[in-house]
This record gives structure tokens, sequence and C-alpha cells, in this order.
């Protein structure tokens, strides 16, 4: 009886080791067929992607695709600058928030609006060439995985740590239009740090606009003159960029943003409660953002 019982027991065992085997081999089949779908989903990146953002581009357009157009400005690193010792710039400088709130309370230069028709020639959206930049980059977004080895099991290498993989995740391609670079470090016995060289200025507006008329920037500091007179200023362009996302499913533009930096020195007097500060400079950095959405129309989208 009991020889029986352990025959039984035994014959069950094989069974369930037996109908495990193709278990384990569904399981890992089914693990690389979704492997095998998602890599087949996933397109490659064009290989000259600069014409493949101007076709998208035309395609969005053409589609009829809404364009959402907000403009925004920033204002960070705030700080004054006196001639000789000045103790009131430097109490000036320790409230560097303050001013910077100041300056932005009211949202100088902000807008929004939806574009279509023929004001999309009223935009900074255009066709790019290689000579309308420095440089520029291509990325995909990229995700990471572990590997798993024959028997669908999680790899490790030899130290018993997880084996990783890196795959594209999507069918995004972002693109980076610079109007800088930096320079390779200095020679031994120059500074090894790397210079920043900008793009000429004439390049930079023919991409991101002519600057702004010099009155109605000035006109936008009124909200500082009872504590600052701005008298002039001047400014110096910095890293400013066109980053963009693409869709390569769709060959459409997912959104293109435009962001305009400058360093920004104002010639200041003291005003009210700031008057015995007399005559200062004051120092900040500028960021224009202006940013496109597209959304594609409504019975497109159904």
């Amino acid at each position: 009886m009991r020889k029986t019982v352990f025959r039984a027991i035994a014959c069950l065992l094989c069974m369930a080791l037996l109908a495990g085997l193709p278990a384990c081999s569904l399981i890992k089949n089914i693990k690389e067929n979704a492997e095998k779908a998602r890599e087949a989903a996933i397109l490659d990146t064009p290989a000259d992607t600069l014409a493949a953002f101007n076709r998208f581009l035309e395609n969005t357009v053409d589609s009829g695709y809404t364009v959402k157009e907000d403009v925004s400005f920033s204002v960070k690193n705030a700080r004054a600058e006196g001639d000789g010792e000045n103790a009131g710039v430097e109490r000036l400088n320790a409230a560097a928030k303050q001013l910077t709130g100041l300056i932005m309370q009211n949202k100088p230069g902000s807008s929004s609006r939806d574009v279509t028709g023929a004001a999309f020639t009223d935009t900074l959206l255009r066709e790019f060439a290689a000579e309308h930049m420095v440089s520029f980059t291509a990325e995909r977004n990229i995700g990471t995985e572990k590997e798993l080895d024959e028997k669908g099991n999680e790899a490790q290498d030899e130290n018993g740590n997880a084996v990783t993989r890196e795959y594209v995740r999507d069918n995004i391609l972002k693109l980076a239009f610079l109007y800088y670079q930096d320079a390779p470090a200095g020679q031994e016995g120059e500074t090894d740090a790397a210079q920043r060289e900008i793009a000429d200025a004439a390049l930079i507006e023919s991409v991101f606009g002519a600057p702004h008329d010099r009155e109605s920037i000035l006109a936008e500091f009124d909200c500082l003159k009872d504590y600052l007179q701005i008298d002039d200023y001047t400014f110096e362009y910095t890293d400013c960029a066109v980053q963009s996302e693409l869709d390569l499913e769709t060959e459409t533009v997912k959104t293109v943003r435009f962001e305009k930096n400058l360093q920004v020195t104002a010639a200041v007097t003291g005003a009210g409660s700031l008057a015995e500060l007399g005559s200062f400079r004051v120092c900040f950095d500028v960021n224009e953002v202006t940013a496109y959405g597209f959304e594609a129309p409504k019975d497109a989208a159904a």
C-alpha cells in the first residue's frame, strides 16, 4: 500500500514538473513576443533629421492643426553694481529676490493666442537649414530594462548584479537647434575652463525675431518708478536654443519652443526711499520663451 502511495506521489510530481516546463517556455515566449512587438512598433530615427522637421512641420500645418502660441518672460540673478563703496547698493543686493519680484510683478511681455490660417506667417515657426544654427542635437526617449537569460529569468553578471539594457521607448524625436557652443579647453598653462561661444546677434535675431522696441521695454519698468528710475539699458545674448518634439508615427510636430536668453545691464537712478543710492547699474538675466503647441483637428482626432 505504502509503495503504491509513493508511486502515485512520484507520478504526480513528475507530471507537475513536465507541466511546468511548457509553462516556463510559454512565459518566455510571451515575453519575447511582447519585446518583438514593441521593437517592431518603434521607428528608426530619420537619417536627415532637419529635413524630417521641415517635412513634419509642413504636414502639421497642411493638416489644419490649431497652433497655440504662448510667450513668457522670467528674470533671475538680479544684482546691483555701484561705483566705489555704496552700502545702499549692497543692501539692494541683499534684497535681490524682492528686486526680481518688482520687475516681474506685471508679467512683462507675456501673451497667449491661437494661430490659424494666414496668421501662421506671423510666428517664429519656419523651416530650418544648417546655416540657421550653430549646431543641433537629435535624441530619443530612452528606457532601461533588465535582461533575461535563456530560461526567462533576470540575467546577472559575475557579481550577481542585474544586467540591464537601454531601449528606445517611443516614437518621439527630440531636436535642439543651438545658438552657442562650448570651445575646447585651453592649452596647458591656459585656463582649463571651456569658453562658451555665442552665435552672432544677426543670426539669433533672424530666428528669434528683432529686439523689442526700446521705448516699450522701458515702459515695462514703470512698476519700479517709486523706487528706481531706469535711464537706459544694454543687453547681450547668451545660450539661445530652439527645441522641438516630433511624432515619427504621425509625421507631425508636437511642440516647438524658442528659448532666448539675455544678460541685461540697466543704468538706474534711485528714487523715493532709494534716492540716496544715486546712480548705479542693475544686471539681471532674462529668459524669453515662445512656445508652440499643435492640436489636431477634431475630425482628424476622431
